[in-house]
């Protein structure tokens, strides 16, 4: 498959389980179809997808089922001496970036 994003060769569908809603009002969809590219690292929706995922959000209460979901919110996560890095070095520096 083709990207439509670098127009390389690679691209592969791939099923994602995609979260949605407000806050206090989230539900999910799952096996939603999204394009993913190896050389970009892009992921996309195809409009066709889009639209039919339009059309789902707006008959929502009519097509979910009611599941018991367990939350863990990441931000709760502290992960000690983190290091954002934002660069690449062209020789390790010691601080975690490479």
């Amino acid at each position: 498959m083709t990207c439509d994003y670098c127009g390389k060769d690679g691209a592969k569908l791939r099923y994602k389980t995609q979260v949605y809603g407000p806050k206090n009002d989230k539900f999910l969809v799952d096996k939603v179809p999204v394009v993913r590219c190896p050389h970009g690292h892009q992921s996309y929706m195809a409009a066709q997808t889009a639209k039919a995922l339009d059309r789902l959000l707006q008959q929502r209460k009519e097509l979910a089922r009611p599941q018991t979901l367990d939350v863990i919110e990441f931000a709760q996560f502290r992960v000690p001496n983190q290091t954002l890095c934002r660069r690449r070095a062209a020789a390790p520096t010691g601080d975690g970036c490479t």
